[in-house]
């Protein structure tokens, strides 16, 4: 053990030693003044001297002295190395080569896994094919029913005003415009509608796209980036969520018609601003008129205050109240006593009580413009065909001269059927307080089956019932599995002006029947 541990404090010496020695002859400075201030200057002189300009390790030297050429020689010898490298030729395998017997086993074999999943027969879309007109009554898998599936609330699509003024139009224009709104694709017949919206509406312009579940989701990234902020209800559907998603902004949901969870959030985020400094931005809050996944409607009366107090702006997709709620049918905003300025966007469809197809937005003229160029749905959709236009057009005009005795038809049927329908047992009517003038019901079952499975089979076959026995369509909503809260499965049923008592004692009845036969 004697002689490894000599070996050790041998190394140690030479280390501590040898630093000192080395400095001392590179520098020219003794090796026992090199520690001391005078030797400590010395030795930054002498290696200035050599490090600095003319000594023998600066650049500007070595290059004067022909050091180029050995940098340029090492780079040949390299790129030669490289280039005499056969890396990029393959291998040659260890292994024997499959031989053709055992590639032909091989392919007997292999059994491709299917693009998707095989759907169990209770996962299958049930589609259900409807024959000639839509109104009060349709004509559904070869049987006359009574219409309580579609969004056709005051019965004004395909009225015979309407059917005449799109005959006109296809006379005229043709059926299709064949090109986005700023190529060649704006019709005079797109400009009058809009025109006839912000009329209506109350507002200084108005916006159509050609598709409403394309409308919100437009609206919403045109107004908001990375940098803003969206509080969101949390039952909003499925187009304000992905306008949402797409805009990458931070969102934010409260709790279904919470007003309290909203202002909570509201002062979270002011607070944190303030506390982390932040720049400007734009902070927007998201409801529907009526909901369409419950059928209730949003407090905009406590929104608006809210908003007002914490310097917000406030977003309304009106696609089931407008043409429903209000004196004059201006949708939820009117309802609620708000005028149309109070509220900074509003959007909605007109394939609901227009009876034709798109959708469209309302405002300020800034807020119109600014989608002009920057609504995806409006740059790059193909624009509104004529027809639908006009289809638009007329029913608006029908709706702004028979408006009040059409809502009051409409709101008196939504409250009776309603309140009869709570009498069903083992059914429950979602939405409650403001909710009996909405005419989109939801239905549950008070007690569901454990299985969902089961429970949406149940239901499917309780809409059939209906159908096949009492000659009523009503329908069971189908949600995107990228719903951030889906709503629990149930029955939907819209009500429509044109209903008389005896419909909708035959709706409640039919839904009577089914109950008690499958549940």
């Amino acid at each position: 053990m004697g002689k490894p541990k000599q070996w050790l404090i041998g190394a140690i010496a030479v280390a501590a030693v040898l630093p000192p020695v080395l400095a001392a002859t590179v520098l020219g400075v003794p090796a026992h003044l090199l520690l001391t201030p005078q030797g400590i200057a010395n030795a930054a002189r002498e290696f200035w001297r050599i490090v600095g300009p003319g000594g023998q390790l600066h650049p500007a030297y070595f290059l004067e002295h022909k050091g180029h050429l050995v940098i340029e020689g090492l780079l040949a010898v390299i790129i030669m190395y490289l280039f005499l490298q056969h890396s990029f030729k393959p291998k040659a395998r260890s292994e024997e080569p499959l031989t053709e017997k055992e590639i032909d086993q091989l392919c007997k074999e292999w059994k491709p896994e299917p693009l998707v999943p095989t759907l169990a027969e209770q996962d299958k879309l049930r589609t259900r094919v409807v024959t000639g007109y839509q109104g009060k009554h349709v004509v559904v898998d070869g049987k006359k029913a009574l219409d309580l599936a579609t969004f056709n609330f005051l019965n004004l699509g395909n009225n015979a005003n309407q059917l005449e003024v799109a005959r006109k139009t296809v006379d005229k224009y043709g059926v299709g415009s064949c090109g986005p709104r700023g190529f060649y694709g704006t019709i005079d017949v797109h400009l009058h509608l809009e025109s006839a919206l912000a009329k209506f509406m109350g507002t200084d312009e108005a916006i159509i796209y050609s598709y409403d579940i394309a409308t919100a989701s437009s609206v919403v990234p045109a107004f908001a980036n990375r940098r803003d902020v969206l509080v969101v209800d949390e039952l909003c559907s499925f187009p304000i969520q992905q306008g949402a998603l797409l805009s990458r902004a931070q969102v934010l949901w409260f709790k279904h018609n919470d007003m309290a969870d909203l202002e909570r959030l509201l002062k979270q985020v002011d607070a944190d601003d303030k506390r982390k400094k932040k720049p400007l931005n734009r902070r927007i809050i998201l409801v529907e008129g009526v909901y369409g996944n419950v059928g209730d409607l949003a407090p905009l009366r406590q929104l608006y205050e809210l908003k007002e107090k914490y310097k917000w702006r406030l977003m309304v997709e009106e696609t089931h109240s407008f043409g429903v709620l209000g004196k004059t049918g201006r949708g939820a905003v009117e309802h609620a006593g708000l005028r149309p300025d109070q509220v900074e966007i509003i959007c909605g469809s007109m394939g609901t009580v227009l009876g034709s197809v798109g959708g469209f937005c309302v405002g300020s003229n800034e807020i119109v413009e600014h989608q002009r160029l920057s609504g995806l749905g409006y740059c790059f959709s193909a624009s509104l065909p004529p027809y639908l236009a006009t289809a638009a057009h007329a029913s608006l005009d029908t709706l702004a001269d028979k408006g009040p005795s059409l809502l009051g038809a409409l709101r008196k049927n939504a409250a009776a059927m309603r309140r009869e329908l709570k009498k069903v047992p083992g059914w429950v009517v979602a939405g409650g307080g403001d909710a009996e003038v909405s005419p989109l019901i939801h239905l549950h079952l008070a007690k569901p089956p454990a299985d969902a499975r089961a429970h949406e089979e149940l239901l499917h076959n309780l809409a059939a019932h209906m159908l096949k026995s009492s000659g009523v369509m009503v329908t069971v909503p189908v949600y995107s599995c990228l719903e951030r809260s889906p709503p629990p499965p149930g029955l939907r049923m819209c009500v429509s002006a044109a209903l008389e008592d005896a419909d909708i004692t035959a709706a409640v009845n039919a839904l009577k029947k089914a109950t008690k036969e499958l549940v």
